[in-house]
């Protein structure tokens, strides 16, 4: 049933499985995201373009607070024209709209770091990596505290309505899940 070959065969079959194993596998090392021979500049040029898509992805919450305050601004009337008093809430709607200024201020720092950055050309490729890295860094802090700034805000604002929600539910109504 089986064939017994010679050792010789046996070898050089071996010798051939091996060679084509081995030659799928690469004989240089593979090189990280930032090459020694660009300087890491790759890398800063992709966290440019990350810090771009947060700004963007900020802007869109901002549009979307002005919807929020519109909301909010509905319930206290609703609840105003029912007797029911709504200061807690309206002063928990004028911290949030406070804390706004605060979130547009970090947000714009940020768009004008990013509109020309320093030490990036108009393409976004680095030409000077110590402002590079500067320019990242600003910008980067900016951004992480305007989105600390408008996520603090929104769960405050969003806590109040709750309460206020709660509290002022008519008798004998079970609490939403």
């Amino acid at each position: 049933m089986f064939k017994k070959y010679s050792s010789k065969t046996c070898i050089i079959s071996m010798i051939l499985i091996l060679t084509i194993g081995l030659s799928v596998l690469p004989f240089t090392s593979a090189r990280a995201a930032s090459d020694p021979e660009d300087g890491g500049n790759l890398r800063l040029e992709k966290l440019l373009r990350g810090e771009r898509t947060a700004l963007e992805k900020q802007g869109e919450r901002l549009e979307r607070t002005a919807e929020n305050i519109t909301k909010v601004e509905t319930l206290i009337e609703k609840a105003k024209a029912k007797g029911i008093d709504t200061t807690a809430l309206e002063a928990s709607l004028v911290t949030y709209q406070e804390r706004l200024v605060s979130f547009r201020e970090c947000h714009n720092k940020a768009a004008s770091l990013l509109a020309t950055p320093v030490g990036f050309d108009a393409n976004g490729k680095v030409t000077d990596r110590k402002e590079a890295l500067k320019t990242l860094r600003q910008a980067g802090e900016a951004l992480r505290r305007a989105h600390l700034e408008i996520t603090e805000a929104s769960m405050d604002l969003r806590a109040a309505v709750r309460v206020f929600v709660d509290t002022n539910k008519p008798a004998g109504t079970a609490a939403k899940p």
